[in-house]
């Protein structure tokens, strides 16, 4: 049963990683949620447990992002019920590891449509309505290799980077308009970068990192002799070019052993 006028919180990428510690920070604080992913099983596995743990309403939306249309549609689906989403996290996203030309070009294409073009596009529809209602957050999930162009994750740290201008920009755009742009810059958590060289599809290439996850030193603390941890930061700046900052976002260390804890604050 949606309720009309009700606020939401809508997380892409909630099947894993950070999506699923964004989905269960915002269910502790009694938030109703909106949990999308390509996955349904992992999905209703996650909103089972929301509810049962923190009481609060948890909508599944199994959706392959990669898809404008689909992107079109969930927005849509959304609207026609009078579900008002008044935090967007734009979590979604995989990356490639490998030297560029020896990755299948449908790989790198099916990475840009998912990490920039679906971003893109999920900002700009939910953005609209918030700017409408003079109320809204978003969050766009960046990296440290937004930072340059690094060997073996060419796509990807581009697209990041395109992620990180984009978040920075519209920050700028419509702080005065009542709607919070901003992002966390995460360093490395072996969770989403496994190669995928087998992988015929976004579908294979999501399946081959469920298999790889395993293997990923970030997913097991003790065989690096503790948890691997990462700063994540922001740095604004004022329409006058000063420097804010540490500001918008506040995130503490990411740990394989806790949680991914975020605070918003308008400038």
């Amino acid at each position: 049963m949606t309720e009309h006028g009700k606020s939401w919180v809508l997380v892409t990428g909630a099947s894993s990683g950070f999506g699923i510690e964004f989905a269960k920070q915002y269910a502790a604080q009694g938030r109703s949620l909106i949990i999308v992913a390509r996955t349904l099983s992992k999905l209703e596995s996650l909103a089972t447990e929301l509810r049962e743990r923190f009481d609060v309403e948890v909508m599944v939306e199994a959706v392959d992002l990669s898809s404008i249309a689909a992107v079109t549609d969930l927005h849509q689906r959304l609207r026609d019920r009078n579900m008002v989403v008044d935090v967007l996290i734009n979590n979604a996203g995989h990356g490639l590891q490998g030297p560029f030309l020896d990755e299948p070009l449908e790989h790198s294409l099916a990475m840009i449509d998912l990490d920039i073009a679906s971003l893109t596009a999920m900002t700009r529809l939910f953005g609209e309505d918030m700017r409408a209602r003079r109320k809204g957050s978003i969050l766009m999930v960046a990296s440290l290799l937004a930072y340059q162009g690094v060997k073996s994750f060419a796509v990807y740290s581009a697209a990041k980077a395109y992620a990180l201008r984009f978040f920075d920009a519209l920050h700028r755009e419509l702080k005065g308009e009542g709607v919070v742009v901003t992002g966390p810059v995460p360093g490395h958590v072996g969770y989403r970068i496994c190669r995928s060289s087998q992988a015929t599809s976004y579908a294979g290439i999501e399946d081959d990192h469920d298999a790889a996850r395993a293997g990923c030193s970030c997913r097991d603390p003790g065989a690096t002799g503790g948890p691997h941890e990462c700063g994540a930061r922001i740095r604004q700046q004022g329409n006058d070019g000063s420097d804010l900052g540490d500001t918008a976002l506040v995130a503490s260390i990411y740990s394989c052993r806790s949680s991914w804890e975020i605070e918003w604050r308008s400038l």
